[in-house]
């Protein structure tokens, strides 16, 4: 189409009014776009959560204590439309607010596919989706514009549940309606200065796409004067981001419906790609005889880089910078699973020796400074392709990829305990630590990433128990031994997750010399009951406890069994309860602050209870509660 200069004036005098309508909805539906993505990221965050602890669990070998009650409440109490499908996208599970969104009966939906209430061009970005999750290990989520057969179009987010929980590879996906409301042209009230001074850019063509006109802001965003894109097609703007089909579906949307509204990716004039948030609206105008398209969109690319940074810290450890447990478990199913899966890899799981020792000496800032030299002589004995990572307070994992034989994982633990034995020099002391290392490989230790972890994280331990300061890889003959420790540590979640049932505590009087007739007072030895009958005693569960750092955890239920106990006796007032403190609950410093927290609970104070420390140390404030 020859584009009529003649026509200019008149078609944007007409066109103008439009913007300010066009533009409040555009702002309406970002809002609204917004709002859905908010909650979806607080869902987001609290099923990882979730996942988290339940990878942790699985790793420890705890398989019973998957919380499957917990993830049903979140699924089915959330403030928002949910569906659960499997691989084929079949309905497996919808909540209240969903069966309302899609005005169907339950059981109606939950036995069809997802598929079968959208439209064609929805259907199949739908099932790409589902392939798209299901092969790649890196992404978990996506979102897409889907429009459902009655002419709806909404929201949809898909996230995929780890297998763990569901038992199968399924996705959780969030839907919100988007209503779209096409504004009365007796509400237009723009002038040509407000078009000009809007934040956003806007894009005006005729029915054949041709522009002609465009905003100040559309030039700041997209670096083209107006002079270069009248006459042109949008075309230009394209990023290569987006296939064919994205684009017909947004015709066909365009064509049937009036308007469209999404997520773009366009290319300014420098090259650089952007994202925006557009929407488009066919406007016909009766006095021209003529139809044109009204686009309005802004630069999404600040938000973008927020999210990037929520994604840092969903992956990446803040203090060292190194990937996290998140990003390590992904990169070991990558490795595991792609087609060069025969390649072995070496896990290498390392914790710093006496590092606590660092903190409480000269506290947690002189810590971090260790943590982070310690990260930066680990990556330098690292190659490219390897990855090394930070999986709590002091402890690293290293992950050896393309290794030929064992000797090669060997030679790089020599290469760490050497550079990791170095002084760490800072402004107030000169540190020297050793590392223990544990190894586990691929092709030996396990086809998954919690049997190569859990073995390895054995290892380590092997090699402190051998004296610190050294490597040992996993060996057959230490599978009873691991198998016997899994098991233990699934009773100590078992006592710290339902004390009521596991715990059982037995009081042993003690006498004063001088006087063998009433006790002195009574000291509480606690027992981890098993299936009722069996029972588990202290020595066979307390380092284990601290090995995996769940000592807080366990004493706080062990001390209040004690309490509950000294309640329910009705012992006398004067009657004290000796109960050990193991030495890495002194690390805790707000143990006294929780210890007199949870006595208060059963009305009683510190006075009734003495405390011992399990180990020998030497504690400052021990005498502040009530030790003597």
């Amino acid at each position: 189409m020859q584009l009529n200069e003649d026509l200019m004036p008149e078609v944007c005098q007409h066109l103008l009014r439009d913007i300010e309508a066009y533009k409040d909805e555009n702002a309406r539906l970002l809002d609204q776009h917004i709002a859905l993505e908010h909650q979806f990221n607080l869902l987001e965050q609290q099923v990882s959560e979730m996942e988290a602890e339940t990878q942790y669990r699985f790793q420890t070998g705890d398989d019973d204590c998957v919380d499957i009650d917990k993830y049903e409440q979140l699924f089915f109490q959330a403030p928002m439309a949910l569906i659960l499908v499997n691989e084929r996208g079949d309905i497996i599970e919808v909540n209240e607010i969903a069966v309302e969104l899609l005005q169907k009966e339950v059981g109606q939906l939950k036995s069809i596919n997802f598929r079968k209430l959208l439209v064609a061009q929805s259907s199949v970005n739908f099932l790409m989706a589902l392939q798209k999750l299901n092969s790649s290990l890196q992404q978990k989520q996506l979102h897409q514009l889907v429009t459902l057969k009655d002419g709806s179009l909404v929201d949809a987010w898909f996230r995929m549940i780890n297998p763990e929980i569901t038992q199968n590879f399924s996705v959780m996906i969030s839907l919100n309606l988007i209503d779209v409301q096409v504004p009365s042209p007796h509400s237009f009230r723009l002038f040509s200065v407000m078009f000009e001074q809007s934040r956003e850019g806007v894009i005006i063509t005729d029915t054949d796409g041709t522009i002609i006109n465009v905003n100040h802001a559309f030039c700041e965003i997209t670096g083209y004067a107006e002079s270069e894109v009248l006459g042109k097609n949008p075309r230009l703007l394209h990023s290569g981001y987006h296939n064919e089909a994205f684009y017909k579906e947004m015709w066909q949307q365009l064509f049937h419906a009036g308007w469209w509204v999404g997520e773009v990716w366009n290319r300014r004039k420098n090259g650089e790609t952007y994202p925006e948030w557009l929407t488009i609206y066919r406007v016909h105008d009766d006095q021209l005889a003529q139809s044109f398209y009204v686009a309005n969109f802004s630069d999404l690319t600040e938000r973008k880089q927020h999210q990037q940074q929520l994604d840092r810290l969903a992956f990446y450890d803040i203090l060292t910078g190194l990937p996290n447990r998140s990003m390590l478990n992904n990169f070991i199913e990558e490795k595991l699973t792609s087609p060069k899966a025969s390649e072995k890899i070496a896990v290498c799981f390392l914790d710093l020796d006496k590092f606590k020792d660092v903190n409480d000496n000269y506290g947690h800032p002189e810590g971090d400074r260790i943590l982070r030299e310690a990260s930066q002589r680990i990556l330098s004995r690292i190659r490219e392709g390897d990855m090394a990572c930070r999986v709590g307070g002091d402890e690293f994992v290293v992950v050896l990829t393309r290794i030929q034989v064992a000797e090669d994982a060997k030679v790089v633990a020599q290469d760490l305990l050497e550079v990791l034995s170095n002084p760490f020099k800072t402004k107030q002391a000169q540190h020297r630590l050793s590392v223990s290392i544990g190894i586990s490989f691929s092709a030996e230790h396990g086809k998954t990433v919690s049997d190569l972890m859990r073995r390895a994280d054995a290892a380590m331990y092997k090699a402190k128990n051998l004296g610190r300061n050294g490597f040992q890889v996993f060996e057959s003959e230490d599978e009873q031994q691991l198998s016997e420790a899994n098991t233990v540590l699934s009773h100590i979640w078992q006592a710290i997750d339902h004390p009521l049932q596991t715990i059982e505590m037995h009081y042993q009087p003690v006498y004063a010399r001088e006087d063998t007739n009433i006790p002195r007072h009574f000291e509480a030895l606690v027992r981890i009951q098993v299936d009722g009958e069996q029972l588990i005693y202290p020595g066979s569960f307390i380092e284990l406890a601290e090995q995996q750092g769940l000592m807080d955890k366990l004493g706080m239920a062990i001390f209040e069994s004690v309490c509950r106990d000294i309640v329910e006796c009705l012992l006398p007032s004067d009657f004290r309860v000796a109960v050990n403190l193991s030495q890495q609950q002194f690390y805790n410093q707000r143990l006294l602050e929780q210890l007199e927290l949870k006595a208060k609970e059963y009305g009683l104070s510190l006075s009734r209870f003495q405390f011992e420390v399990t180990e020998t140390a030497t504690m400052e404030n021990l005498h502040l509660m009530g030790g003597g």
